[in-house]
């Protein structure tokens, strides 16, 4: 969880890139990268494993000797990297081009790791009902949260939640514990999930 936790912070260098476009958060510190930022990819990376592996941690194996595979998580980055400048290169915007990379990289996991099909989807359900229930829980606290988003900008409403969010949050769920499996070289234990090996 620690690892995971660690390996997702980098991410919050990429959250200026949907200011204002997606959302105006207002940060402790006028910086390009906020302390906020970081603290949130910290703690979802941590939460994003707990949750996703909770139902399923049984019949998953860790390596004895637990550590990142430096060079499979630098490889995905390059390619989800690759992948995000091509959907803006074709129109899908900032936003949408994010998330049309984040279910990409998804896939593609899954089709090299598809023994672990049931942890992409539990991850996906699991991930995006925590999600929602901690926004909607700030939005009823805190009423005035939800203008830190670009209100004109969003597709809409589902529950008072913005619907990218929920499609982010469902991605999520789903694509990072297959990465962090790939990354760890987590296998299954044997007879586990009917279904093949990994290819």
């Amino acid at each position: 969880m620690l690892l995971s936790a660690l390996l997702f912070t980098p991410f919050a260098l990429t959250g200026f890139i949907l200011v204002p476009v997606y959302w105006k958060p207002k940060l402790f510190w006028n910086l390009m990268v906020g302390v906020e930022d970081v603290i949130f990819c910290f703690i979802t990376g941590g939460i994003g494993w707990l949750v996703s592996t909770y139902g399923v941690q049984h019949r998953l194996m860790l390596p004895g000797k637990i550590r990142p595979l430096i060079k499979r998580y630098i490889k995905y980055i390059i390619f989800g990297s690759i992948s995000w400048a091509i959907f803006l290169f074709v129109g899908f915007g900032y936003l949408w081009s994010t998330l049309a990379c984040l279910y990409t990289l998804g896939f593609m996991l899954l089709i090299t790791q598809r023994c672990l099909w049931p942890l992409a989807l539990w991850g996906a359900a699991a991930f995006l009902g925590f999600y929602a229930l901690i926004l909607k829980i700030m939005f009823v606290s805190w009423p005035h949260f939800i203008q830190q988003w670009n209100l004109p900008s969003l597709f809409g409403l589902v529950f008072g939640l913005p619907v990218e969010e929920l499609i982010w949050a469902l991605g999520f769920g789903f694509t990072w514990p297959l990465f962090m499996a790939y990354v760890f070289d987590v296998q299954v234990r044997r007879d586990a999930f009917p279904v093949d090996r990994p290819a």
